[in-house]
């Protein structure tokens, strides 16, 4: 009869990793719109022959980067009750 193994490290233990694998991670996350918003959006990615998806995640990745460079301002408010949150140029 086989011995058993005898594990010397805690299977259920966290692993460690490193600060920049962290920060460099790909999250999928929801976006709600409109129905309208996404037909249009559905419409240019098909138009340029590429993914729904790669288009949308291309412009959260422009505005990402204006609004890193100082390009955009966000602003919100409080309209009958509702936050509204617009992005628009600076200047």
């Amino acid at each position: 009869m086989a011995k058993r193994a005898k594990l010397t490290t805690n299977l259920f233990a966290k692993t460690e990793k490193d600060q920049e694998s962290q920060d460099t991670k790909i999250k999928s996350r929801g976006v709600g719109l409109p129905a309208n918003i996404w037909a249009e959006l559905d419409a240019i990615a098909a138009d340029k022959n590429i993914s729904p998806h790669a288009l949308r995640a291309a412009g959260l990745r422009y505005f990402y980067e204006q609004h890193k460079a100082g390009a955009v301002e966000v602003t919100a408010e409080i309209i009958d009750g509702k936050v509204q949150v617009q992005a628009k140029p600076k200047g």
